[in-house]
């Protein structure tokens, strides 16, 4: 069931978006901000994606601006202009932030994707869409707003279209974690961070799914180019091995196990 659970964004015209330089706006309290067009600015944002990590719970936000017009068959449609991000940590005691860029684009269909084609033969809505968002964060990291989302050249929406949010974090600071260290230096390490990393007694080893996590986030010579003797014990990859990280993204239905997935509405 938890597949077919999805938040819903409202497209509409008249949005307003934070400019650069207006990034204290978001600091205030609602009573602190008396301008009409501030108090827009700061409000419409809509939940596109929730989880926990390092024992923080956050949701990120997502603010569209664009206009809706009608499509060649007569249909309502919503050009994207522009989309902001924000971050919210509910509770823990690790603050998650953005790191790095954001991009959204136009995403492969999967055969018998439930997102794809989630009603069988009587499909609600009728050759629906489907985008990627992909956003990178990291923990013990500040940043909780995203000025800009980087879009192809035009995007163009229609009510039903499906927007999957895929998150990937940063290892944290390497100064507190010594990841990218070598296995005696990384005994010294001030953070374990537990999404690559665990303690073994005196050792601080890189687990496996923190191998897969290394490669997902850009940085396989980490997880396979480690000569055997500076490599912790969890480490099974061959140094030589040649990895292709789209190549072990699992094809055909993939189900969520927290909520990813939006549906665009249009009023």
């Amino acid at each position: 069931m938890h597949e077919n659970v999805k938040f819903t964004v409202r497209l509409k015209n008249n949005v307003e978006l934070i400019n650069e330089g207006e990034e204290d706006l978001l600091k205030k309290e609602s009573d602190q901000i008396t301008n009409k067009t501030d108090k827009l600015k700061v409000t419409g944002w809509q939940s596109i994606f929730a989880d926990v990590k390092y024992g923080t719970q956050y949701f990120v936000y997502a603010k569209i601006k664009g206009n809706a017009d009608t499509g060649e068959n007569g249909e309502p449609i919503f050009n994207v202009e522009a989309v902001q991000l924000y971050l919210q940590n509910y509770s823990g005691s690790i603050t998650i932030g953005f790191d790095g860029i954001a991009s959204m684009k136009i995403a492969d269909y999967f055969e018998n994707d439930p997102i794809a084609n989630p009603d069988g033969d009587n499909l609600i809505y009728k050759n629906r869409k489907k985008f990627d968002l992909s956003i990178n964060l990291k923990g013990l990291h500040k940043n909780n707003f995203m000025n800009k989302v980087s879009l192809p050249q035009y995007i163009s929406l229609k009510d039903g279209d499906i927007m999957e949010t895929n998150v990937r974090f940063n290892p944290v600071d390497p100064g507190l974690s010594r990841i990218f260290d070598t296995v005696e230096n990384m005994k010294e390490s001030c953070f374990v961070d537990e999404l690559f990393m665990e303690r073994v007694g005196s050792d601080i080893v890189i687990h496996d799914n923190g191998i897969k996590n290394l490669m997902a986030v850009g940085k396989k010579e980490k997880a396979v180019s480690l000569t055997n003797n500076q490599r912790n014990v969890s480490l099974s990859i061959p140094a030589n091995c040649k990895i292709n990280v789209q190549e072990d993204i699992p094809k055909g239905i993939r189900f969520a196990c927290k909520p990813v997935n939006s549906i665009f509405h249009i009023p």
